[in-house]
């Protein structure tokens, strides 16, 4: 069996029959090195990413002129895609932060399939998800302190400080690179055997 036939059936639950086998048809395979990236702010969204492997973000270009990191993707069939219309340019620059995989497949194959209703049903599943993502990041950034906003991402993106670079993770968070160094710094030398665990659990 296929890599991609193995990944529709073990993350998608689907079966034997034409969606499946038109997946697997127009999807493929790319290995991405740390720093490149698969779309930049402006470009068609002539392909949809599914995450296999690795650490990606979607990044802006502030008022400033600095990337602001707007969203961080770990987890493996994590969709790497703009919440924009197919037939609207990416808001986003998307970039892997670390060696990756994904499958690409693209948007015109997708809209074909849709004739499947158990695509529909797969696809909003992803916007379900990719809304309640959206609405928890909020939160965490208008109603969280920072110190509270940094241990919210060490157990809601479990292993990925170690991983990136910590002016992504920062920016992310709305903070600056000194606040975090600071922060990590801090709840270091705190006593508080909790945090100390909760630390390592999650930065490990």
């Amino acid at each position: 069996m296929e890599w991609k036939e193995r990944f529709y059936r073990s993350d998608w639950k689907l079966r034997d029959g034409p969606l499946l086998d038109g997946l697997v048809k127009a999807t493929t395979h790319r290995r991405l090195q740390k720093g490149e990236q698969v779309i930049q702010i402006g470009d068609p969204q002539s392909h949809v990413y599914f995450l296999l492997d690795g650490i990606l973000r979607g990044y802006f270009i502030g008022a400033d002129g600095q990337e602001v990191t707007d969203c961080i993707r770990f987890r493996r069939g994590d969709a790497l895609t703009s919440c924009l219309p197919f037939d609207q340019p990416s808001p986003l620059s998307i970039q892997a932060l670390v060696e990756s995989e994904v499958l690409v497949l693209p948007t015109a194959a997708l809209m074909e399939l849709f004739q499947f209703p158990e695509l529909v049903g797969i696809y909003n599943q992803y916007l379900q998800k990719s809304l309640e993502n959206h609405w928890r990041v909020k939160v965490a950034l208008y109603q969280y302190t920072a110190r509270e906003r940094y241990l919210w991402f060490l157990q809601e993106y479990p292993g990925v400080l170690g991983k990136i670079n910590h002016k992504c993770i920062a920016s992310f968070l709305g903070i600056t690179p000194v606040t975090l160094s600071r922060l990590r710094k801090n709840l270091r030398e705190e006593a508080g055997a909790g945090e100390s665990l909760l630390i390592e659990k999650c930065s490990g």
